[in-house]
């Protein structure tokens, strides 16, 4: 009677040996695939790259146009102002602010290449 115990006993410890091998092995396969997998950025970056790139146009294009046309309100604003009013009117101090403006705007593609944040054509 003992050694039929003492059988049962060795199965149910060979059984169980047997479970928690496959166990430990099943996680680890799980943990190293868990560890390996990352997200697909490229796709995604290709996707929206050409958007990307045809919004900054937009933008830089937008900005000339509009700089010219607030250059060209400020020369208006000035020819028809009196003379007392060109005196009050510093018309070289604005047209230098929407210059400088326009040139920021124009020259943000090449910052964000300097810093990393665009991609090289």
């Amino acid at each position: 009677m003992i050694n039929k115990i003492k059988r049962f006993v060795l199965k149910k410890k060979d059984q169980l040996e047997a479970l928690l091998i496959s166990g430990y092995i099943g996680l680890q396969n799980i943990v190293s695939v868990s560890a390996v997998a990352t997200p697909n950025t490229d796709e995604a970056k290709n996707l929206l790259n050409p958007w990307i790139k045809a919004g900054i146009l937009i933008v830089q294009w937008a900005a000339v146009g509009l700089g010219i046309i607030y250059v060209g309100r400020i020369g208006l604003t000035y020819l028809q102002a009196t003379e007392e009013e060109r005196q009050r009117i510093n018309v070289w101090g604005n047209i230098k602010r929407g210059v400088i403006i326009v040139i920021i705007i124009e020259s943000l593609v090449e910052i964000f290449k300097v810093f990393g944040l665009s991609q090289a054509n």
